[in-house]
Parts: C-alpha cells; sequence; structure tokens
C-alpha cells in the first residue's frame, strides 16, 4: 500500500461495538469462536446501503490462514463460514462493493482475540471514502498544473495529491486539500512528465486512487480571448472567434465557446462560432481548446470577452 502521509500510514476501521454474547466457550477443549459482524449503516430508523454497496466482503486473517466470506448487503450481517482458535489475534478487512465489482470502500482493525464468540457492529461513518474519479490534468503555464476530479463521496475530510516523476516507481505527497473541493495547482519542472495520484481520505483510511499521466508535450494551449461584437440586440445571432498555439504534439486543436447563459457549443474544427441570446443583459463569452487525438487534453477557459445585450422590444 502506498503511504501518502504520516498520518494515514494505516487503513483504521473504527468500531462501532464489539460485544461477546452470552453463550461463553470453554477454552480449555476442542472449541473456536464465531465472528459475527452486523453492518448496521442506517438513514433513521431504515437500513441503507451507502454509495451503491451491493455486497460486503469480509476477511479475517490469523497466522498463515485466511477466512474470506461474501455477504449480501441487504443482510446486514452474517457469521463467517469458519471459526478461529480462542484468545488467537486476528485481522478483521471489511470491503464494500458495488454491481461492476468495484470496491466502494474498505477498512481493516486488529482484535488481540476471545475465547467467545465476538460481535462487531460496523457503522456507516466508520469506512473510507469512496474513490475520486475522473481525474485529468491540463498546463496553466510551463511551471504550474491544473488538476481536476470528480468527487463522489459524501464522508471525506479531504483529498491527497500525490506525484511521481520516475513512472510510479516512488510517489511523493504533494498537496492536502479539503472536503468537497475538485481542483488544484501544482508546480512542476518544465519539460517534465509526472504521473499524479488522487485519493479521498477520513478518520478511516485512504480510498482507491485515481492516476493519470501529464506529459508537457501534450498540452493544449490556452485560446486568446474571444473577439466579435460586445453590444448586440436580444435575438440576433453574431458570430465570435479566437485562436491559439499549436497543440504541444502538434496535433489540431478543437475549439468550444461558453455563452454565458448556460449554453456551450460542441468540441469545433473551426475557431468560430455563432450564438444569439434571448434576454438582455450583459454575458461572459469564453473560448476553450483541447487536443483533436487525445481529447483528455483539455486547456483552461480563455479571458472573458463581456456582451451587452439589448431589449430590442420597445
Amino acid at each position: 500500500m502506498r503511504t501518502y502521509s504520516p498520518l494515514l500510514t494505516v487503513m483504521a476501521l473504527i468500531i462501532g461495538l464489539m460485544s461477546c454474547s452470552n453463550n461463553t466457550l470453554d477454552a480449555s477443549h476442542d472449541t473456536a469462536v464465531a465472528v459475527i459482524p452486523k453492518l448496521q449503516f442506517q438513514n433513521g430508523d431504515q437500513p441503507t446501503s451507502p454509495d451503491s454497496v451491493a455486497t460486503i466482503v469480509i476477511t479475517v486473517i490469523y497466522g498463515a490462514t485466511t477466512i474470506r466470506d461474501t455477504f449480501d448487503y441487504a443482510a446486514h450481517g452474517g457469521t463467517l463460514s469458519s471459526k478461529i482458535p480462542p484468545n488467537t489475534p486476528f485481522t478483521l478487512r471489511i470491503e464494500g462493493i458495488d454491481n461492476t465489482g468495484t470496491v466502494i470502500y474498505h477498512g481493516e482493525q486488529e482484535y488481540s482475540g476471545s475465547d467467545q464468540n465476538i460481535r462487531i457492529t460496523i457503522t456507516a461513518n466508520q469506512v473510507t471514502p469512496k474513490s475520486p474519479d475522473s481525474l485529468w490534468v491540463t498546463s496553466h503555464s510551463s511551471t504550474q498544473t491544473i488538476l481536476q476530479w470528480k468527487d463522489n463521496s459524501s464522508n471525506e475530510l479531504g483529498f491527497i495529491i500525490a506525484r511521481s516523476s520516475d513512472n510510479g516507481t516512488t510517489f511523493t505527497t504533494i498537496d492536502t486539500v479539503g472536503k468537497d473541493k475538485a481542483a488544484a495547482l501544482d508546480k512542476v519542472t518544465p519539460n517534465t512528465i509526472y504521473l499524479y495520484s488522487l485519493v479521498a481520505y477520513n478518520a478511516a483510511g485512504v480510498s482507491s486512487e485515481s492516476t493519470m499521466r501529464f506529459d508537457p508535450k501534450e498540452v493544449a494551449p490556452k485560446p486568446n480571448k474571444p473577439r466579435g461584437d460586445t453590444e448586440i440586440d436580444a435575438g440576433e445571432a453574431h458570430y465570435y472567434m479566437t485562436d491559439a498555439d499549436t497543440c504541444g504534439n502538434g496535433h489540431a486543436l478543437e475549439y468550444r465557446f461558453s455563452w454565458g447563459d448556460r449554453a456551450q457549443t460542441g468540441w469545433l474544427a473551426s475557431p468560430a462560432a455563432s450564438h444569439s441570446w434571448v434576454k438582455s443583459g450583459s454575458y461572459s463569452v469564453q473560448a476553450q481548446t483541447r487536443c483533436s487525438k487525445n481529447t483528455r487534453i483539455v486547456s483552461p477557459w480563455s479571458d472573458a470577452l463581456t456582451v451587452k445585450v439589448l431589449d430590442n422590444s420597445q
């Protein structure tokens, strides 16, 4: 497991309750201890499934022995298929898995053992966050990159950003940003290829990671501020255009425009497009570029051109 921060070197599933059954087992005889997890994820009084969980995998490890069982999440509990010897230390792991087989969250806890059956209640706020995805990295300048991602969790404390300049052999944590963030800047060495890694974290540990490779030669340049009429009548279509330097890898650029009224064009081969505004007011027109061959390489939005739309109904 990659270490993202000195404070997060060990995943920990915090256990809401651990109790023993009233049926005490006699450790002096050939007995064994059952592990009985109970999953207590609730919304008010109603059991609920956090983040699209379909099944739960519970794993107990002691010595060279591994017990691994899968439970339907709707059951909210069960008993492991095999037992462990009394007073034997063990590790308990939990994984919540969705219908695609993706691990949504996970956690881990160490136990010193018992001479009785062990009942463990695991609650919803004691698991790792769901992994962020759609990570992409673009160039802001020759010495800065912009990282953006989709936040998929509601229980994270924040996000940890790491990067590697040796193709993933070693990673260094470069920043930690707060919860509900979906973007960050990074200072970089010009002409250096990086592999970025992003995880969400909370007190229970870290999510699985989202990664992306950034090559400064594969850069979509920020386009120039659009040009066109800045005072027009409502309902009339007007053309606006921009231009930009060539793509860093020599490929052709594609363009799109944002009109400031929640409308955008699709990606266009032409650096020009027309638009009409229905309502009067002031609108910000911006442009963006991307590489036509690697469409994940997208530029920042351009500076905005302010267009004043007049009410011509009077």
